[in-house]
């Protein structure tokens, strides 16, 4: 009476023979993990001399059937013997012919002539689980590892009376039925049979004497409900064996646990809000932005039949709500409000809609939405028999519908981006294929904009010191629009860093590149180009992939970096993200960032939009800048004056008290006929750079010289000549229309 534990260990990546079968990658790791816990020494239950293993090119079929003809000769019924495969198979003819394990040297031309040359199944059920004296279990980590017993019932678990010989008891778990199919797992980093096999020996199917038997592997293997379904068949006591002894159970009173790196953990995010509907997201808004050709300049052309063929709902109509009841606005064609009215009867009062209500009786549904919300009265969006799919997503699918009703977006890209932006809005993290489809979108608006030049104009008493002195690059739809798209480009603030990042450098390719043939095609090509400024984030400046895209723009442009100069966003706050370790005070961190850039990379550095959002006197005072631009909004302050003087008294500081030998250049944006402050005012608090629409002209992709007739109005002005005349000269285009007043971004 021996009682020794035998283990034949098998893994096999791939063949020294030529076969039409892939390699897999985690075979030989699955056999070494098996083996490895089977002895070991605080958990394990065999000894390493009675284990054999073979992997690599030491897998081949006369090896491993001596070693079990040998443990088959040797043993007595107290024995036990573990054999363990993990490779591919090979069925040789027809469905029902014989399946054989892919040893290292197994060639199919030497089976055809000699069928038991190979390690076949049929060798496993007659030599192994037929003639085994002891315990035989198997444990099958292939394809058509059911082969070994026949097809496996719809049972999860399968207890099959084999014929015995002797004492024998036998057990198998194998990986899918006998046509079936065995899959590796890349993130677990094994088999996906044998991952789980080995938590349970580590100790999750351990029973409250912290003893894990094959009968417990097996129940924790099929309760994972695996696909495919993995079988099992065994003898009446053959699965009470313990192959391994990791502790008790964490819920014992006397609970001991296995070594926490013997322990795998599976890491799981946890879902989202709009997880599980990604997919669907992504049809209805696709279906919903696709507008027809003959509706484009019109949001709200056939709307309704849009919303109803994007949905799918039986009919769809515009209602608004009052004391008396409901009235269409509009409906498609089989919208019925006599059928509807009992179900809109009971719905809450505007203040108790929300994003919408849905009501449904036996036979039909009614999901309404508000899309306006008067004092007495309520314009509503009511869909009839909405697929169950749709309705399932509750509050998710009226916030697409909303955003696609009320927003009129330039372009189907764009009005995508306004969806999936609303939905990021109202319910945080959205899935990564949404987050990455909204960015791959986002890139491609930003690549179709085109870039315009607006001067910064430099004044004097003297017409002959008027002049165009640098250009700030502003991003438009195209050639002509007015108006930047803030829009749009402000929706990086919602999607994070990432999106800014994406932002910031397309925007600094795209200037540099257009301003450097802007340049070649203007009035100066004979000279080296003005000085150009772009707006950039604070979190791009910290990003060494916007620097990146900062370096090559200027080598692909030609421009030489010292007249480059980046505009800080007034948007960003200077501040660390979760995560990053700042090793002084937040602006001292800045500040050696800049310098760094300064230095390594050439460029200037200018605080944009000075005295509104986080544009404030801390950042002025203590960042290595060229340049401070002040706000539009600063001119209409009742203390405009005393507000713009100290900014200069700013700019002049570093050089007063000696830390730099040239002071800060002030530029006053939005000078224009509203402004209370004169040119002259400026000039006189020594502000000599101004911005806005003092050139008649709006900014434009090309670069043009000011006009004799107006830099000698602009000198006029700054004397003074005619104090009565409004500040601007150009509140109006040559066209007569109101030129826009609101810088570009």
């Amino acid at each position: 009476m021996t009682e020794k534990r035998y283990a034949v260990i098998i893994g096999v990546d791939d063949t020294g023979v030529h076969l039409e079968l892939p390699s897999l990658r985690y075979a030989k790791d699955d056999a070494q993990a098996i083996a490895n816990i089977l002895c070991d020494e605080d958990i394990g239950t065999f000894d390493l001399a009675d284990m054999t293993l073979f992997v690599g090119a030491d897998a081949d079929a006369e090896s491993i059937k001596e070693a079990l003809w040998t443990v088959v000769r040797e043993a007595d019924d107290t024995d036990t013997l573990v054999l363990f495969f993990a490779g591919h198979t090979l069925a040789l003819g027809e469905a029902d012919s014989e399946v054989y394990l892919v040893t290292h040297d197994l060639d199919p031309k030497a089976l055809s002539r000699n069928p038991d040359a190979g390690l076949g199944m049929n060798f496993l059920r007659r030599h192994v689980l037929g003639a085994f004296r002891g315990t035989a279990v198997v444990i099958l980590d292939c394809c058509r590892a059911g082969s070994l017993v026949g097809h496996f019932p719809n049972s999860d678990f399968d207890l099959i009376s084999r014929p015995r010989r002797g004492e024998s008891q036998s057990f198998a778990l194998m990986a899918c039925a006998n046509d079936g199919y065995a899959r590796e797992a890349p993130a677990l980093g094994h088999g996906l049979l044998t991952h789980h096999v080995l938590q349970a020996l580590r100790g999750h199917a351990a029973d409250d004497q912290g003893r894990v038997t094959m009968y417990a592997v097996a129940k924790h293997v099929l309760d994972q409900r695996l696909e495919p379904q993995p079988g099992v068949t065994m003898q009446s006591w053959g699965a009470t064996m313990h192959l391994t002894t990791p502790g008790f159970r964490a819920s014992s009173a006397a609970a001991r646990h296995a070594a926490p790196a013997q322990i795998k953990v599976d890491i799981t995010p946890l879902e989202g809000p709009l997880d599980r509907y990604a997919d669907v997201v992504s049809g209805v808004i696709t279906r919903l932005v696709c507008r027809p050709a003959h509706a484009a300049n019109d949001a709200h052309v056939n709307m309704v039949d849009r919303l109803k063929t994007a949905t799918g709902a039986k009919s769809v109509a515009l209602l608004e709500r009052g004391p008396d009841g409901f009235t269409p606005i509009d409906r498609t064609n089989r919208f019925d409000l006599e059928d509807v009215q009992p179900l809109l009867k009971g719905i809450p009062a505007a203040s108790r809609l929300w994003f919408g209500h849905l009501a449904a009786s036996e036979h039909s549904s009614a999901f309404c939405m508000p899309v306006d919300v008067l004092q007495d009265k309520v314009v509503l969006l009511a869909f009839v028999d909405m697929p169950p799919e749709l309705i399932a997503m509750g509050q998710v699918v009226a916030k697409v519908l909303e955003t696609v009703w009320t927003t009129n977006p330039e372009n189907q890209d764009e009005a995508e981006i306004e969806v999936l932006t609303a939905l990021r809005r109202t319910f945080g993290r959205l899935p990564d294929t949404l987050y990455e489809r909204c960015l791959r979108l986002y890139e491609k608006v930003l690549e179709s904009f085109v870039m315009a030049f607006q001067p910064v104009i430099a004044i004097s008493a003297d017409a002959q010191g008027v002049g165009v002195h640098s250009y700030e690059a502003l991003a438009r739809r195209k050639a002509g629009d007015p108006q930047a798209p803030i829009a749009m480009l402000q929706i990086a603030q919602d999607w994070g860093d990432s999106f800014k990042v994406v932002r910031d450098s397309i925007i600094v390719r795209k200037a540099l590149v257009e301003y450097a043939e802007a340049h070649h095609a203007g009035p100066w090509s004979e000279d080296l180009p003005k000085p150009v400024s772009v707006n950039v984030s604070v979190r791009s400046l910290l990003d060494d992939t916007y620097v990146s895209a900062v370096q090559d723009a200027i080598v692909r442009s030609g421009l030489e970096a010292s007249h480059v100069t980046l505009e800080i966003s007034e948007q960003d706050p200077i501040e660390k993200r979760r995560g990053e370790r700042w090793r002084v005070e937040p602006h001292t961190h800045f500040h050696q960032r800049l310098v760094d850039l300064a230095c390594r990379v050439g460029v200037s550095f200018a605080v944009d939009d000075f005295g509104v959002g986080h544009a404030t006197l801390s950042r002025v005072a203590e960042l290595p800048l060229t340049q401070i631009k002040t706000d539009r909004a600063m001119l209409h302050h009742p203390l405009a004056a005393a507000e713009l003087a100290l900014v200069v008294q700013l700019a002049r500081d570093p050089l007063n008290r000696g830390t730099t030998h040239i002071g800060r250049a002030v530029i006053v944006e939005g000078v224009d006929e509203a402004s209370p402050l004169t040119l002259k005012q400026i000039f006189e608090l020594k502000v000599k750079y101004v911005q806005g629409y003092i050139t008649r002209t709006p900014a434009s992709p090309e670069l043009k010289a000011l006009p004799a007739e107006i830099r000698q109005d602009i000198a006029a002005r700054v004397r003074g000549d005619n104090d009565k005349r409004p500040t601007s000269i150009a509140g109006r285009n040559p066209a007569g229309s109101e030129l826009p007043l609101r810088r570009g971004a």
